[in-house]
Order: C-alpha cells, then sequence, then structure tokens
C-alpha cells in the first residue's frame, strides 16, 4: 500500500511490521542455536534469558519506531483512503491478530520460559498496532474532520507508549532473571 498510495505512513507501518517479523524470526532462530549449543540446563536458562532480554531491547526499538507513523499524523499527513476493501482487510487482520494474540497471553501464561514470554509479547504488539491500523482505516474512509485524527493520533501515542512499556518491563524482568544465573566461562 506504501508502493500504491506513494504514501510514508504505509512505508513506516511496512517498516514496523517488517521489524517486528525480523525480531520474531531473530529469537527462533537464535533459540534453536542456543538449544543446540547448550552445555548444561544452567548454561540453557541463561542462554534463553539474554534472548529475551535482547528480544525486549528490540521491542523498545519498535515502540520508537511506532512515532514515525504516529508524527506524521500529528503533523496532517493522513494515510489515503483505500476503500471498503482496505477496510475489511485491516478488520479481519486486526480480527486475526488480537485473537492470537489472546489465545497465546492465556496458553503462555503459565510458561516461565523467556522466550516464550517474548514471543507472547510480540503478538500482543502486533495486535495492538493493527488495532490503531484498523481505526485509520475507518477514519481515513469517513474522511471525518480534524478531531477524529487528533483522537488517532492520542490512540498512537498510548499505542507507542505500551509497546514501550512491553518492552521495558521485558527487559528489567529478564535482566533480573539473568542475575540468578553464574556468568559463563568462556
Amino acid at each position: 500500500m506504501a508502493v500504491a498510495y506513494t504514501s510514508p505512513w504505509y512505508a513506516a507501518l511496512a517498516g514496523f511490521y517488517a521489524w517486528l517479523v525480523i525480531i520474531r524470526g531473530t529469537v527462533i532462530f537464535a533459540d534453536r542455536v542456543a538449544e543446540k549449543r547448550k552445555k548444561d540446563s544452567a548454561s540453557a536458562a541463561r542462554n534463553r534469558c539474554v534472548i529475551a532480554l535482547i528480544c525486549g531491547v528490540a521491542m523498545i526499538t519498535a515502540g520508537c519506531a511506532v512515532s514515525a507513523p504516529v508524527i506524521q499524523m500529528a503533523v496532517g499527513n493522513y494515510p489515503q483512503s483505500g476503500g471498503v476493501s482496505n477496510l475489511v482487510v485491516n478488520a479481519v487482520f486486526a480480527l486475526v491478530k488480537c485473537v492470537s494474540a489472546v489465545t497465546q497471553q492465556i496458553r503462555a501464561f503459565a510458561f516461565k520460559d523467556p522466550v516464550t514470554r517474548g514471543l507472547r509479547n510480540l503478538s500482543l504488539i502486533m495486535a495492538l498496532m493493527s488495532l490503531l491500523t484498523l481505526q485509520v482505516s475507518i477514519i481515513s474512509m469517513l474522511e471525518a474532520g480534524a478531531s477524529l485524527w487528533q483522537l488517532v493520533v492520542v490512540l498512537g501515542a498510548a499505542v507507542s507508549t505500551a509497546i514501550l512499556a512491553v518492552g521495558a518491563c521485558s527487559v528489567i524482568r529478564n535482566a533480573l532473571e539473568l542475575k540468578k544465573y553464574p556468568k559463563q566461562k568462556e
């Protein structure tokens, strides 16, 4: 859509989702590599904490990246309307992401594994952003006045803040958990 509408807003959004996919892929790949190279259960647990800590830092950068489309809306660079088809696509995407995030939150609640918590938090971040995107699609289709765009900016800032908070909580939790394990000898 960034190319179709030549919209920097959609380009920033595409960059955000690409960053989340890179984070998720890197976390899964690093977890698989760490699993193969583990020496004992303590080193495996420590490695998983390090992976989750890095995932939390990446979530903080994602929270900062969300601010790009929000700032664009704040200065009046609104995305173009894609019509009803865009609205339907965003609604289906938001529904799938929200159901997936809620399911993962419920299923992974009892898991103590830091990598699983990190992946669960990434799904929550995608769900929050998909809801914001759905709201933007609805407002752009209705061509509502500036007061509704101001609401989107406020909610966009709330989503950005929530993403930063999830990332910060992840970093703090995993840093504290990492202190339980002795440093590995090279």
